[in-house]
């Protein structure tokens, strides 16, 4: 998962609880006060360090979200589909660019691991995959991930290794 989704998810479920723990507080706080309790000094300081606190990590989630959420929402609209015809051009959007502009878009063990997906029916295993690629176990690895962040690739885990999957939603 990317990490501004895993941030946010934090940031939202960090929202959440502290909002629960404030009407919490604040019920039981109005519970007692309205049963006529009496509520000596530490008490009171108590609940208002619980309330302050709360509310200080309220606002800080807040931020935080507010801060990814414009960043997250233009990764979500710059994933469009990315066309590579091999042995001939690469194109984005239809529009036709030529195997050096492919170059700035991908690595070159990103573009031989496209390339192998290919000629494979879109989907082989890492470990099978690393023989056939001239480089390390760790730049296969980097490679991948990269292409997973990207949107070309699926990564899902058989045993001790994961079967890679192109996106052919992202991929024609």
């Amino acid at each position: 998962m990317d990490e501004k989704i895993r941030r946010m998810v934090f940031l939202s479920g960090s929202l959440f609880l502290s909002v629960m723990i404030i009407a919490v507080v604040v019920a039981i706080f109005s519970a007692v006060v309205y049963i006529g309790g009496k509520i000596d000094s530490i008490q009171m300081l108590l609940f208002l360090f619980i309330l302050s606190a709360n509310i200080v990590i309220s606002i800080g989630s807040i931020e935080g979200i507010r801060k990814i959420l414009p960043s997250l929402i233009n990764n979500i609209q710059a994933k469009r589909p990315v066309v590579i015809n091999y042995g001939e051009k690469v194109s984005s959007e239809g529009d036709s660019i030529d195997e050096k502009a492919a170059r700035k878009l991908f690595s070159e063990t990103e573009l031989d691991i496209i390339h192998l997906l290919k000629s494979h029916e879109n989907r082989m295993l890492q470990s099978a995959m690393v023989p056939l690629i001239n480089t390390s176990k760790a730049s296969v690895s980097r490679a991948l991930t990269a292409l997973e962040n990207k949107g070309i690739i699926v990564r899902m885990r058989k045993g001790v290794t994961n079967e890679i999957v192109l996106d052919e939603t992202r991929f024609r």
